[in-house]
């Protein structure tokens, strides 16, 4: 990962094998600048080799595992965790980190088991995007109880900003699953979050907050078309502005989402904000059905006072970067056995496929079969859970959301 030499530059893809790969990474090779969105020719792509489990592990060692330092590199398709089941009280690392990169992403990247935040992507990584990764299990540290690490710590000052698009992030023992908060003025322009999921494994700790503010005014915050469940009606599970204890956020778009089952707060220092086409069941905090004082648009909104009588979903979402992959989500108020999703949009007619529970990403599958076009029929039914490397104290075993929860499906041509 520090370039071979030389012998690895822009437009090189590193094919890694299947295996475990024991220690701290640090991937210091740089790309450059290409050509296009895709930046062809420029960058530098790290991928697990057809489909196979390259497991990056920092065992008993404390440290980052993966430390992303050089710009422009691709990180595609690894497995990044701490296997060691009982960390000592100081072990608190990340699974991702980062020095001071410019225009590298994590894609598709299953990140589970590490003693700090499965991401920690702060001010220094700038126009990073995040997508397609799977990060659950994260922040078993024991020293600091469950306010301490999360999925995702994030912050920005310069740059374009960065793209968090189609991650699920669920389990994480922490009380965010994604946290967006700074003790510094300035350092949270530009985060965005299209399309993600986000849920706990279990109803231990004080909520399942999606956390967007700290000192100073957050600005350029986007939340669109994200899937967001908490295990009842008071469970925080989104929260603009940073309660109201700090300075708001200024600008924010938050549109077409699915708050499922929890509690969403507008801070009163909140300004401009655009809340359209949301759906709400669960309580709310600082805003009400009709009103939104800190709103400058607020419409097209649908809120529930009791259970919907009608699934939302299932939403189905193609992986732009891996021709069949992608992800199912439903919210399966109905208590129904099963959904019929259409997967046209990921699989060719004729293709073989496999789709795995979201929960149990390395379990066996809850489906396999060959795609004949239209709907296939998921079943809601698997209760299997990935099993944790070790469980914090003070938080509980992790059991699988309820029939009648949400439900997350993998999505891959065999």
């Amino acid at each position: 990962m520090s370039g071979n030499g030389g012998a690895i530059g822009p437009g090189d893809t590193v094919w890694i094998r299947g295996g475990t790969y024991t220690g701290l990474w640090n991937l210091s090779v740089s790309g450059s600048l290409g050509s296009g969105v895709d930046n062809i020719g420029g960058k530098i792509i790290f991928r697990n080799y057809n489909c196979e489990r390259a497991i990056l592990d920092s065992g008993s060692t404390s440290g980052f595992v993966l430390t992303v330092n050089g710009s422009y590199v691709w990180i595609w398709g690894l497995e990044i965790t701490k296997s060691q089941p009982n960390p000592d009280s100081l072990n608190d690392k990340p699974g991702v980190a980062h020095g001071n990169p410019v225009g590298s992403k994590v894609i598709n990247c299953y990140i589970h088991n590490n003693t700090g935040n499965g991401i920690s992507a702060f001010s220094g990584w700038t126009n990073a995007e995040f997508y397609g990764n799977v990060i659950y299990y994260n922040g078993r540290t024991p020293n600091a109880g469950p306010n301490y690490a999360y999925g995702v710590y994030t912050q920005n000052s310069t740059g374009t900003g960065k793209d968090y698009r189609n991650n699920i992030i669920w389990g994480n023992w922490g009380n965010y699953p994604t946290h967006s908060y700074t003790g510094t003025n300035g350092n949270l322009s530009n985060i965005r979050w299209y399309r993600n999921v986000t849920f706990k494994a279990n109803k231990s700790g004080a909520g399942s907050w999606n956390l967007f503010g700290g000192t100073g005014s957050t600005t350029g915050h986007v939340f669109d078309s994200n899937y967001v469940y908490g295990y009842d009606i008071t469970d925080g599970v989104y929260d603009l502005g940073g309660h109201n204890a700090y300075g708001g956020a200024a600008g924010a778009i938050v549109t077409n989402n699915y708050f499922g089952r929890g509690k969403v707060w507008h801070a009163k220092n909140n300004s401009g904000t655009t809340y359209t086409g949301n759906r709400h069941y669960g309580e709310k905090v600082d805003f009400t059905d009709s009103t939104c004082a800190t709103c400058s648009t607020y419409s097209g909104n649908i809120d529930y006072s009791s259970i919907p009588t009608a699934n939302w979903g299932p939403f189905v979402q193609r992986n732009s970067y891996e021709p069949g992959y992608g992800f199912v989500v439903v919210f399966n108020w109905t208590n129904a056995s099963s959904v019929n999703a259409d997967l046209s949009s990921i699989l060719a007619v004729g293709e073989n496929f496999k789709i795995i529970d979201a929960q149990n990403p390395f379990g066996p599958p809850i489906l396999t079969g060959t795609y004949g076009g239209g709907m296939v029929a998921i079943p809601t039914t698997s209760t299997a859970i990935a099993t944790p490397t070790s469980v914090p104290a003070g938080r509980n075993t992790p059991s699988h959301t309820p029939q009648n929860g949400i439900h997350v499906w993998l999505v891959r041509k065999a």
